[in-house]
């Protein structure tokens, strides 16, 4: 089995990465970052390979009305949560420098389900 690199976000009660993982109480800042549409673009758009079969909201910021459903997305390489997108481009999270150079080197393109090495990634 091909272990995926979790970029994990513990407070949102999903998948909990390394000491590198964004956190959302302190890993945010008020000016966007370099890239940050391709990057939030990519976070939303890569296969989904996980559901939590409900909706939420802004955990930051509970009056703010959006839908968000909760699982977990891949590229094949990185795992993360799928509404990571959204904190990215809300409040300018930061995602780790290494996952921002993956992307880079994908020209911003997330592989589609089909180009995805599932059997790989989940055989026993």
């Amino acid at each position: 089995m091909k272990a995926l690199r979790h970029i994990g976000l513990s407070d949102l009660g999903g998948i909990v990465g390394g000491p590198e993982c964004p956190r959302l109480a302190v890993d945010f800042v008020a000016e966007p970052q370099e890239n940050e549409d391709k990057i939030a673009r990519y976070l939303e758009t890569a296969p989904s390979y996980a559901a939590a079969g409900k909706i939420v909201g802004d955990v930051l910021n509970p009056d703010e009305q959006v839908v968000l459903f909760p699982g977990a997305k891949t590229d094949g390489v990185f795992s993360w949560a799928a509404e990571l997108y959204y904190y990215v481009r809300k409040y300018h999270l930061r995602v780790p420098t290494v996952f921002i150079e993956h992307m880079a080197l994908r020209n911003w393109i997330p592989p589609t389900e089909d180009e995805v090495d599932w059997k790989a990634l989940f055989s026993h």
